[in-house]
């Protein structure tokens, strides 16, 4: 997806569909789903939410974007509205294209909040 396409879709749009990954990505994703891999990911992340109340990954399985696009997911404990996602991401300098939370459907780890984020 480039740029244009990744701006049809926000917080207030999210997709209705699952976001494609390449072929190799998808591949890795489906062998890794449910082993210790996922699992000490899912730890780390909580370990990082409870000492900060959030954090900003690097998506391991990212959705296909054109370079130089990058997707990361914001994880974070209790509510974090897209206005606190928006000013995280300006203090941070983080220039963003788009941000949205899959709908439940589509997440693959449910136990925690997190939104998507594309951006340079």
């Amino acid at each position: 997806m480039n740029e244009d396409e990744l701006g049809k879709f926000s917080w207030l749009n999210p997709p209705d569909f699952q976001f494609p990954r390449e072929k190799e990505v998808q591949d890795k994703y489906n062998k890794d789903i449910g082993t210790n891999k996922q699992k000490e990911f899912i730890n780390s992340v909580r370990d990082k939410i409870e000492k900060y109340g959030l954090t900003i990954e690097v998506n391991g399985y990212p959705y296909y974007v054109q370079e130089p696009i990058k997707h990361s997911c914001l994880w974070y404990k209790g509510v974090f509205t897209p206005e606190n996602v928006i000013t995280y991401l300006n203090l941070h300098n983080i220039k963003y294209i788009t941000f949205f939370e899959n709908a439940s459907e589509f997440k693959s780890i449910k136990s925690i909040s997190h939104y998507h984020i594309f951006h340079y």
